[in-house]
This record gives structure tokens, C-alpha cells and sequence, in this order.
């Protein structure tokens, strides 16, 4: 396969395309269900605020290999996912993808998450001339229930208020959960506050 010839062509949904990321994702670090159509649109383009004109996929003699989906807003280019097929690892196909992602992004910052067992992509993206900035946890378990004290209460909180509370942390907020991502959906948010004071928050889609 030395040599093969593959270009970047622009995103669109087929199911080429969509086989080729669920392939590409079938042997991820953490498992990825099969997505159908409806569910690849809802998850990977609705959730994430995926833009088309970000985003594109690699060819090779009319079979899709790579995938890139990414976003975007005024300051940030946010690369969602990139998969390329088992069989064109190593071959130049990623490359091609984040290069072409890189001009789409017109200077912007470019962010994306790694998981941390996901040595092969890290180095990947270090070789591209990214750096670790931070970590984001990721937690999975059931909540029991907390008594609270009577000097902290719970209410809602607008956007505006999840605006101001997200510029007062300082550390990484995953980008679904970003302003420009969560305006596009159902989302819930909550306020911790001790004697009226903001102490914490939380956003969710239920």
C-alpha cells in the first residue's frame, strides 16, 4: 500500500461515511456502540454542534477510509472525532484530515480531547504540534442522596448565569458542555449556592 493515492473531500452523510466511522471506532480504546443513522446524526452532529463546513472525510479510490468531524465558534476550532479505518492507519490518511482541518480553522485555536489511554493518538497529535493543556474526568456511578445543610439551596440557572459560572473555573469544560453547544439543546442547569453565594453547578440534557 505504498504509495496509494487518498484526498480530502468534504463532509456529507451516506452511509459510506457512517460505516467508515463506526469501523474506524470499532477497536477504540473504549467501546463505541454501532450507530445507525439516526443516532450518528442525534450523537455525533446534533450533540456536538458539528459543523459540515468543518468538517471532512478521506477517499481512496471511492471508499471512505477517515472521518473528521469538527466545530467551531468565534475563537475555537474543536475537532469532535477523527477515525481512520484499521487498514489505512499509518498510511498519511489522518495527516490529511488535521491538515485539512487545520486550514478550515483560519488561525483559531484548534482543541480537541484524547482519552489518556489513547497513547498512539496522543503521539499523533504531538507529532502534529499539539500540546496537553488539561485533563477532563469523565465519571460514571449513581449519586445517593445527600442530606444538606439549610444554608445551601439549589435553583436553576439561565444561560447567562452558566456563561458567567463557566468564566469563573479554571479548569477545561468539555465542549458539549460549552455555551455555543448547549444553546442548541434541551439542557438543564443547576446552581449550588451557600448562604447565596455560587459554589457550584451542574448542566445536563435529560
Amino acid at each position: 500500500m505504498r504509495g496509494i493515492y487518498m484526498e480530502i473531500k468534504q463532509f456529507e452523510i451516506n452511509d459510506k461515511v457512517i460505516d467508515a466511522f463506526n469501523y474506524g471506532f470499532s477497536d477504540y480504546v473504549v467501546p463505541l456502540p454501532y450507530m445507525n443513522r439516526g443516532v450518528f446524526i442525534n450523537r455525533m452532529i446534533i450533540s456536538n454542534c458539528t459543523k459540515y463546513s468543518c468538517s471532512s472525510i478521506c477517499i481512496h479510490d471511492g471508499q471512505v477510509v477517515g472521518v473528521l468531524l469538527a466545530s467551531e465558534n468565534e475563537n475555537i476550532f474543536m475537532v469532535n472525532a477523527l477515525c481512520v479505518i484499521p487498514e489505512f492507519r499509518g498510511k498519511g490518511a489522518a495527516k490529511l484530515l488535521m491538515n485539512d482541518a487545520v486550514k478550515k480553522s483560519k488561525r483559531k485555536k484548534i482543541v480537541l480531547e484524547v482519552i489518556r489511554e489513547n497513547y498512539r493518538a496522543i503521539n499523533f497529535y504531538k507529532n502534529m504540534g499539539f500540546e496537553i493543556t488539561g485533563n477532563i474526568a469523565y465519571i460514571n456511578g449513581r449519586i445517593e442522596h445527600i442530606r444538606k445543610s439549610k444554608d445551601i439551596s439549589i435553583r436553576d440557572l439561565s444561560i447567562n448565569e452558566i456563561f458567567e459560572c463557566q468564566n469563573l473555573i479554571d479548569i477545561p469544560v468539555n465542549w458539549q458542555n460549552r455555551i455555543q453547544c448547549i444553546m442548541t439543546q434541551d439542557f438543564i442547569g443547576k446552581g449550588c449556592f451557600i448562604n447565596d453565594e455560587i459554589a457550584g453547578f451542574i448542566i445536563y440534557t435529560d
